[in-house]
């Protein structure tokens, strides 16, 4: 492909419209729960972007950054500036948006409903009667976590089993300052996460939690990740001052008042919560980029 035929693709490929018919398109793959589809696209672009292809939300978060519609003038701009510095190696690294492209229309073949347009500057998407019933005989993360799931520990008993240990002291606790992965571990109780005061970021996705009040002692998080688990209330969280990444898709939320207060939040996904749109509206004027 020429450098003008790439110019030209890619300019279409990031423009406004189609960035949120894009956005709008993995959004609902996310909120009907096919996972697969998800994945995929993550599988497909992986020479691009480096995934974790055990983690569909992260997966999923990532996409939704890259083909934000929010990132129209950023894409365009690059792509205008290597096209006139004629770096053709520059542009086709962008043209993972062509490959994603074509995967979504491999899953409209099957798929007969039509995208509504999202809001320019953030991510809106309804649920249709379809879906509803869609999710419905899929069933529930406590259906599945119930009917799958025997091992239930606290956090601590998870990281023992984990590190293969009888033993973890408050000390070693506290000197864990990176990054913790504690997904699908069968936690149902945050006890001893209290102590691990220096972590950046924490994954207790896909677990049983319903208290998170363990949390508000992790004031140096950066990046939590609470999807898939039956958590209902988020007040734990407003101590978290550095906060800028949250995943609490696929929960029990109805309130994220306490989210308005945080003034290090940039990114927050609430998918399948049944929140007020009202609120909704107010984290979004605060211009934090809410996924819903």
């Amino acid at each position: 492909m020429t450098i003008e035929n790439l110019f030209q693709e890619l300019k279409a490929a990031y423009s406004e419209s189609n960035l949120n018919s894009i956005s709008a398109r993995i959004i609902r793959l996310y909120r009907t729960k096919r996972f697969d589809s998800i994945i995929n696209m993550g599988r497909k672009i992986r020479e691009f972007i480096d995934f974790d292809l055990e983690k569909t939300n992260r997966i999923f978060n990532q996409l939704i950054l890259l083909y934000h519609p929010d990132k129209y003038n950023y894409y365009n701009n690059l792509i205008e500036k290597y096209y006139l510095q004629k770096q053709q190696n520059a542009l086709e690294k962008l043209a993972h948006i062509l490959i994603i492209q074509k995967a979504l229309f491999e899953n409209q073949q099957t798929d007969s409903h039509d995208f509504v347009d999202l809001y320019t500057s953030q991510v809106h998407y309804d649920f249709d009667a379809e879906e509803i019933s869609e999710m419905q005989q899929k069933g529930s993360f406590e259906d599945e976590w119930n009917s799958g799931n025997e091992d239930y520990c606290d956090f601590l008993q998870a990281l023992q089993k984990r590190e293969y240990s009888d033993e973890i002291s408050a000390f070693q606790l506290e000197q864990l300052d990176d990054e913790l992965d504690m997904q699908s571990t069968g936690i149902i109780d945050l006890d001893g996460l209290e102590n691990c005061i220096n972590l950046k970021a924490l994954d207790l996705s896909d677990n049983g939690i319903i208290n998170i009040a363990a949390i508000s002692h992790l004031a140096a998080l950066e990046k939590l990740y609470i999807s898939n688990n039956n958590i209902s209330d988020i007040e734990a969280l407003l101590s978290l001052n550095n906060l800028k990444y949250l995943d609490v898709s696929f929960n029990d939320i109805t309130s994220i008042e306490t989210l308005l207060e945080m003034p290090a939040l940039e990114f927050v996904n609430i998918i399948g919560n049944n929140v007020p749109p009202s609120q909704i509206d107010q984290l979004k004027r605060t211009g934090i980029l809410v996924i819903f």
